[in-house]
């Protein structure tokens, strides 16, 4: 849809249904709303603003999006003084985005396939391709900044992603631990170790499962991203 409303690579999303665009994630919210519904883009193409009208896909081709458009936000190069604000805010969206994650699941705001868990080898996989991504950026343009950005990205989710797991209130995680804590201050005892152990070993026996599950499905399903 996109490229038949004239859409092109690089074009600068400001707009749409007149509400302004300040991030991939507002793009997407906006559009899986209107799925089927005539909606208006607002786009700058060398300095000057275009308008064209354009009706998201229900049912895209596998891979694709609605529109049909892989998004990226502009590259600014920027301080480190600049720069570390900044990547705090990055941080707490990223972060918002996985506590809001369930919600939006059952909402249906998010497609379950766009939501699996994955473990070290769809990492790894996820990590190869944008790889490549990145080599083709620097040889189509080697000055530019942004070479290692989609790697460095991947690597930044990682990063929130496992913090934020580990302080699940999830038995053999540290969350778990804080759990067993947290009474011990109200009460002023500490709940007996025998109990304790018998439920972070139960715990620990899930984890492992699950485990098992999500590397089987990132061998059996290998992931491609769009």
């Amino acid at each position: 849809p996109a490229a038949i409303a004239g859409l092109q690579e690089g074009d600068i999303l400001r707009k749409v249904n007149d509400q302004e665009i300040t991030s991939t994630g507002g793009v997407s919210t906006i559009v899986r709303e209107n799925l089927g519904q005539e909606i208006t883009l607002t786009f700058e193409r060398e300095n000057e603003f275009k308008v064209v009208e354009v009706v998201p896909r229900l049912n895209p081709p596998q891979n694709e999006g609605a529109l049909g458009i892989v998004m990226s936000n502009p590259i600014v190069p920027l301080t480190i003084p600049q720069a570390v604000p900044l990547a705090f805010q990055a941080a707490y969206q990223q972060t918002a985005a996985l506590i809001s994650l369930p919600g939006n699941l059952i909402r249906g705001q998010i497609a379950p396939e766009e939501a699996r868990m994955v473990g070290p080898v769809g990492m790894y996989d996820m990590y190869s391709q944008l790889r490549s991504r990145d080599i083709e950026a620097a040889d189509s343009a080697p000055t530019d900044s942004a070479a290692n950005l989609n790697r460095l990205t991947l690597l930044a989710i990682i990063s929130i992603a496992v913090g934020l797991t580990n302080l699940l209130p999830l038995p053999a995680l540290d969350g778990g631990r804080i759990l067993f804590l947290i009474p011990e201050l109200f009460l002023g005892r500490r709940i007996s170790p025998k109990y304790e152990n018998a439920v972070h070993a139960i715990g620990f026996t899930v984890l492992l499962i699950i485990m098992f599950y999500v590397t089987t499905q990132d061998i059996t399903n290998r992931i491609t991203l769009p």
